[in-house]
């Protein structure tokens, strides 16, 4: 027998003609592959979300302690507006207070100080009561109140006689 020698190129048609089956997925994993791309883009669309919600929780938390905070100093500052008022004016019964202050998330800052006699006469109870809104009849609100009692000294002295 003879034994038939092929040429380089028979060899490379034959190749070439032979179907390649290791590259070529069969139709029915497309399927599996799209499920598992889905699941995979649901998971982070979910995580995103979450993310997200968690962060305005905290931006809101944040902004509420500020302006906790910001009622608190402005209590302080109703204290010393109605000590201030005590030692001018021993009579001094309190007022509606609306400092005129640099713009910040609320456009009305209210601040009620109300000034009662206590028991002993030179010692007054000073209560003050601070609230942020976003206007005057807001429904949303931040407030926080302050009470103190305060001893009046009279600026005039007694003359002896």
């Amino acid at each position: 027998m003879k034994e038939k020698i092929y040429s380089l190129n028979d060899i490379w048609h034959r190749q070439r003609k032979r179907p390649n089956y290791g590259s070529v997925r069969p139709v029915k994993h497309h399927g599996t592959v799209l499920v598992c791309v889905l699941a995979c883009l649901a998971i982070v669309t979910a995580t995103i979300a979450m993310t997200a919600q968690s962060a305005l929780r905290i931006r809101n938390e944040a902004r509420t302690q500020r302006q906790l905070l910001q009622t608190q100093f402005l209590c302080e500052a109703g204290m010393l507006r109605a000590k201030q008022q005590l030692q001018a004016v021993p009579s001094y019964s309190g007022e509606e207070w609306s400092p005129n202050l640099s713009p910040t998330s609320f456009e009305k800052v209210f601040i009620t100080i109300q000034v009662e006699p206590s028991d002993l006469d030179s010692t007054r109870m000073v209560k003050v009561v601070a609230k942020l809104a976003e206007n005057e009849s807001s429904v949303r609100f931040i407030q926080q109140s302050h009470q103190s009692k305060m001893t009046v000294v009279d600026s005039i002295p007694k003359e002896n006689k």
